[in-house]
């Protein structure tokens, strides 16, 4: 089955924008889709955060991962910890920033 994991901004949360309307869709066409309430980026563990969605089986190679601003900017820095044999169907980045002062 396809995933689908949906990363949404700092200060915001999985209820708000278009993320419902995304899972909606989505879960018609038959993705299990994720919407994790995620802290401010700058206060995210990234490997903590990495290693709960691999053990949640949330990144595998049927994953399509939608992230938005600093969700967005989560998903290169996930996709930069991947091993080689791991690769997602697709990230998709929505109004993504990048700072350089992130680690």
């Amino acid at each position: 089955m396809n995933n689908l994991l949906i990363l949404h901004g700092s200060y915001s949360d999985p209820n708000k924008n278009w993320f419902k309307y995304l899972k909606k869709k989505a879960e018609a066409l038959q993705f299990r889709v994720s919407v994790p309430q995620l802290d401010v980026i700058k206060d995210i563990d990234i490997d903590k955060t990495y290693n709960l969605l691999l053990e949640k089986q949330l990144i595998n190679t049927d994953a399509v991962m939608v992230g938005h601003s600093s969700g967005a900017t989560l998903i290169l820095k996930i996709l930069q910890k991947l091993p080689p044999n791991l690769v997602l169907k697709k990230a998709i980045l929505v109004a993504a920033f990048i700072d350089a002062n992130l680690n």
